[in-house]
């Protein structure tokens, strides 16, 4: 509760707008049936104590996703492919534009995989 008491009333009005739906911003999760003209997908893990998703195993190396994408080929309900439905609900909302960024505690250590969200509609079909 003291924490609620020293927030400000500008953090307090947005909050309420935000949760209210008058907000531009949504959760990745809260987006789900909803299209938008222009989306952008924040990936940031680095504050999340939540770990049933994980960015930097859908965006690792083809080597590094290999065990992961075989188990969800084999019906395992994995972190890999809970994540990389929930990359394709975000990705699939834009209409017309459409920005991914993703926020790594190392970016050297992290591979970018451009057919990420190509694997995501073909594992969907699949799984």
């Amino acid at each position: 509760m003291a924490k609620f008491f020293k927030c400000s009333e500008q953090e307090l009005l947005s909050y309420e707008r935000y949760v209210s739906e008058g907000s531009p911003y949504a959760t990745q999760h809260g987006v789900k049936g909803a299209q938008f003209e222009r989306v952008m997908v924040v990936m940031d893990e680095e504050e999340s104590d939540y770990r049933t998703y994980n960015y930097e195993r859908v965006f690792a190396s083809a080597e590094a996703r290999a065990a992961d994408r075989a188990r969800a080929l084999g019906g395992d309900e994995n972190t890999w492919i809970r994540t990389l439905r929930l990359l394709y609900v975000c990705c699939t909302r834009a209409q017309r534009g459409l920005v991914l960024t993703f926020f790594v505690a190392d970016p050297w250590k992290t591979s970018w995989r451009a057919g990420s969200c190509r694997e995501a509609q073909s594992l969907r079909r699949k799984c």
